[in-house]
């Protein structure tokens, strides 16, 4: 999970919808009209660069098919008190993967070929837990709060994250850290083999540099070769992050940070 823009403002037909319906709370009726929903998830989709605002899985397939959802960050049910502004303040919004519900697709978009299991992740895994009503110092971070830099995850071979030292140096709480992991549910087993195999990528891929290097084998020509990926790696504009670019973040270290994430306003139109 990286820091994340809201939408400068409502979509047209979120706008239209709700001057059509002050009074309604039932985001089913929105959901289902299928432009209108079509239209704001592209949005956020695009704001978020293609990727999960919480496991940064991506939002769409190969095949391209949407694996997506606009998830809450206060519930919808809100307690069983639905409001319209949370049901549909474009501020409470978010782009979510499915959470891992699809049985027939592998990971991360599914869980096919895994064992029972956990892994159920982000939306599907809050639920209608609101996190305003946990305590702060265990309550969990949105992607709103966090910093551009550093990142707030650490990522092993096998995938798992853990609390990134350098963000809590920076002033983050590291129970808070480790509370949004466990609230989102960014370790469960389909998530982590998804990023260790980004990481497994990323090591074969940066032998592959180095070998091609001047004097092979120095730090002088590993140095060089992270450069060299961490550039081809760097997203052009109008394209999607690659997915699980925490584990990016965390190989490269902080001197690359600015080529994986050349623009971080680059939606702030």
């Amino acid at each position: 999970m990286k820091w994340c823009a809201l939408l400068p403002g409502e979509t047209p037909g979120l706008a239209q919808f709700k001057a059509e319906n002050p009074n309604e709370t039932n985001w089913d009726r929105f959901r289902d009209d299928g432009p209108r929903f079509t239209e704001l998830a592209d949005a956020l989709t695009g704001r978020q660069r293609g990727i999960c605002a919480f496991c940064e899985a991506p939002l769409f397939t190969k095949i391209p098919t949407p694996v997506r959802q606009v998830e809450h960050w206060i519930p919808k049910s809100n307690d069983g008190n639905p409001t319209p502004d949370i049901s549909f303040g474009f501020t409470n919004f978010h782009a979510s993967c499915l959470g891992g519900t699809k049985p027939h697709l592998d990971p991360p978009f599914g869980t096919r070929g895994l064992a029972k299991g956990d892994n159920v992740s982000c939306g599907q895994k809050k639920g209608d837990i609101n996190p305003e009503n946990i305590p702060l110092p265990q309550r969990p971070y949105r992607p709103t709060e966090l910093p551009l830099s550093p990142p707030i995850f650490s990522v092993a071979f096998d995938g798992t994250i853990t609390v990134n030292r350098a963000a809590v140096e920076t002033g983050l709480s590291s129970d808070r850290i480790d509370a949004t992991i466990q609230y989102l549910g960014l370790n469960c087993e389909r998530l982590k083999l998804s990023r260790a195999a980004v990481r497994q990528y990323l090591d074969d891929a940066l032998a592959e540099y180095e070998a091609g290097a001047p004097e092979t084998g120095t730090v002088a020509a590993m140095q060089m070769a992270m450069a060299e990926l961490a550039a081809d790696l760097s997203p052009k504009p109008g394209d999607t992050l690659d997915a699980f670019i925490s584990v990016l973040r965390d190989f490269f270290g902080p001197n690359q940070d600015h080529i994986l994430l050349p623009d971080p306003n680059w939606a702030a139109e």
